[in-house]
């Protein structure tokens, strides 16, 4: 926050009037502002070898400022394949690898592997849906299991979960999406989930309608 402006003193040579060859902007700092305790769980896979660092350099640099999270989660596996929509092959190394190096320049805070073990598969599905599978993916391939699994490891009272391949255009930091999305589940107390609102021409608000059915 600018507490003060300071111009130093000048002569502009053509016209000899006052002028001022440099403002000096004396800062204060501003306090994060306090947000519910929120989990940013980003799902990635192997196939991202590639692209996966700046795919999450991408998406925290724009869902922070001036949200901050308690903590910054990558949730995925080591499943071989295939692939819903595979276009590559999976290198699990470099992909591991890329991983680490977030967390070590403080990207992220938590890599999580999601075990394959049919035991800790079949307990996972058992506990929330109440049926005994033994399966990771689906019959389409979605990875629902490893999905789950990165919800038991948050602990937060709330959690913003994407794939790491989401594209976001955040035009406005003044606008408050964190807030924005956790004054839904304030307002509209059966309210489980929330998305993210899809870019438009003009900025609209979010909206609920409430069915009498």
């Amino acid at each position: 926050e600018i507490s003060k402006i300071n111009e130093t003193e000048s002569i502009d040579i053509k016209t000899l009037n006052p002028a001022s060859d440099f403002l000096i902007f004396e800062l204060k700092p501003v306090k994060n502002r306090r947000y519910p305790d929120t989990t940013l769980l980003i799902k990635a896979s192997a196939m991202e070898w590639e692209t996966i660092d700046f795919q999450i350099e991408h998406i925290i640099e724009q869902l922070e400022g001036p949200q901050v999270f308690s903590e910054i989660v990558v949730i995925t596996d080591r499943f071989k394949g295939p692939f819903l929509r595979q276009y590559t092959k999976p290198n699990h190394i470099e992909f591991e690898n890329k991983l680490i190096i977030l967390k070590d320049q403080g990207y992220i805070d938590k890599i999580v592997f999601a075990p394959l073990e049919k035991k800790v598969i079949e307990k996972l599905f058992k506990k929330w849906f109440g049926y005994t599978v033994e399966e990771s993916h689906c019959q389409n391939q979605q990875h629902l299991y490893t999905t789950l699994y990165g919800f038991e490891t948050c602990k937060s009272d709330y959690i913003l979960q994407l794939d790491s391949d989401c594209i976001i255009a955040r035009i406005n930091r003044d606008v408050d999406y964190l807030e924005d999305m956790i004054e839904i589940f304030n307002k509209d107390k059966k309210a489980i989930t929330v998305a993210f609102n899809i870019a438009k021409r003009e900025t609209k608000e979010y909206h609920i309608t409430i069915s009498n059915m």
